[in-house]
């Protein structure tokens, strides 16, 4: 029963803010877990050089931990440093490993980095919350807070496993036609697909030293398998547009979505080892899942394409890329309004719950995410093709509708949230934009990397410019 549990838990998250946390840590007297505080006398005193130093370097590892960007957590870590009396404080982040230098002392910091909103949430509080008390902190402030540091660390995702596997399969079947303008016959397919993949994440997951490594590849190649088996065997369902559709949809967790946006917004700071860093990963990230999706076609599919039109040698054994114009099939779900208005409505859960997102915390992201991707879609579809604005000016039109609707949050709350947060999040919806930036890993067109409707990288680096 407790297994079943775990299972499906939901964690609606503690109205209790990061203030009222350090002050019920400190009123229980547990500046660390199982442990009396120390002597009042001694609680009081200003803090040491080295407990400052330990503290900014534990606010800036659990930074990178939950999904903060280099050049975000560089800076606020920096600013807690300067607070708190550390001087000339150097904070150099690069892709793998973490440098810092306090006061002539060099260390070399590691850590896992991931992307959970919930606990980076926590994580953006307590920062500014240091930033604005902490010229006042004494030891005891010190060791609360790292005391909640060490909480959030401890804290279980806020959904159960199966919730999370349910949050996969809903993303990837949604997708279909949510982020890909699919037919009803292609989200069958792709829920399918999804259940397959699943079984291979949890056989992954059971050997993590030998599969982990291969997961990405694996995954791959087992969509190409079943997606030219499904194609193979439905009689039904022929239109060889729908392809890169149904193969896509099961990766939508796989493409290099942030890594594009975070190299961008980085560059766009100058940070340029970093965003070159991101922007290579990406490439070569696409080309793992090109190599699996096409080795598994090969698998099932050598010479699928012979009798498909005019293709012959090995022309007819590659993976189909052209997709279909967006609501130009019958079958097809249209039009645009029904999937912008009710399809996305629907994936926007799954997604939130994918990226860690407390349910408490969903309305305001929901809605700026929603009004955002009712605004690309009206300007790209609703607007007869004679009088279309150009990408640009659509780009930035949405991204000013986004960042207004979280400017409204923080009006109507009164709050000094982490509008980096928030930012991270418009992103994450906007790369899922379905009509313009979806990343295609077979696309060969030096010009831009992905040819219409499918264009990705030029549009990422129109968003930070234009926020």
């Amino acid at each position: 029963m407790d297994m079943f549990a775990d299972a499906i838990r939901i964690d609606f998250g503690s109205s209790a803010s990061v203030e009222e946390r350090l002050r019920n840590l400190r009123e229980e007297g547990l500046a660390e877990r199982q442990q009396p505080l120390l002597e009042e006398d001694s609680g009081n005193r200003s803090p040491t050089d080295k407990e400052k130093i330990a503290y900014v370097k534990k606010l800036c590892l659990a930074q990178l931990a939950y999904g903060q960007c280099t050049v975000d957590a560089e800076e606020s870590s920096i600013d807690a440093a300067l607070v708190l009396g550390i001087d000339h404080p150097l904070i150099d982040i690069g892709p793998k490993s973490t440098f810092v230098n306090f006061n002539g002392d060099m260390d070399h910091l590691e850590s896992a980095r991931d992307i959970m909103l919930s606990k980076l949430k926590d994580v953006a509080y307590l920062i500014e919350h240091t930033v604005k008390h902490g010229g006042d902190f004494t030891k005891l402030d010190i060791d609360t807070a790292c005391t909640l540091l060490d909480e959030i660390e401890k804290e279980p995702l806020p959904y159960g496993w199966l919730l999370q596997d349910l949050f996969y399969i809903g993303l990837s079947t949604f997708g279909a036609i949510a982020a890909f303008f699919g037919s009803y016959a292609d989200m069958l397919i792709v829920f399918v697909i999804s259940l397959f993949n699943l079984c291979l994440k949890r056989v992954v997951k059971r050997y993590p030293t030998v599969l982990l490594p291969l997961d990405s590849f694996l995954v791959s190649l087992l969509t190409g398998m079943l997606t030219c088996g499904a194609f193979k065997i439905s009689s039904w369902h022929d239109d060889l547009c729908s392809i890169p559709i149904v193969f896509l949809s099961p990766l939508i967790v796989y493409l290099p979505g942030s890594d594009l946006v975070y190299g961008s917004y980085e560059i766009f700071h100058n940070n340029i080892i970093v965003g070159a860093s991101r922007m290579t990963s990406s490439l070569v990230k696409c080309m793992i899942l090109a190599m699996g999706l096409t080795c598994g076609w090969y698998i099932v599919g050598y010479g699928f394409m012979e009798d498909k039109g005019d293709y012959e040698g090995a022309n007819a054994s590659f993976v189909p890329t052209g997709k279909c114009a967006p609501f130009t099939k019958p079958m097809n779900v249209g039009p645009w309004w029904v999937v912008f208005s009710g399809w996305n409505l629907v994936l926007l859960f799954p997604a939130l719950g994918g990226l860690q997102v407390k349910a408490r915390d969903f309305f305001w992201i929901y809605a700026t995410a929603y009004a955002s991707l009712l605004a690309f879609g009206a300007l790209n579809f609703a607007i007869p093709s004679d009088n279309a604005l150009s990408e640009f000016i659509v780009n930035l039109l949405g991204m000013f509708v986004a960042t207004n609707l979280v400017c409204l949050r923080e009006y109507i709350q009164g709050e000094i949230s982490s509008l980096e947060q928030h930012f991270f999040l418009i992103k994450s919806f906007f790369l899922r934009r379905p009509s313009f930036t979806r990343l295609n890993p077979y696309s060969s067109n030096s010009g831009s990397w992905v040819q219409r409707p499918d264009r990705c990288t030029k549009s990422d680096a129109k968003f930070c410019w234009g926020f």
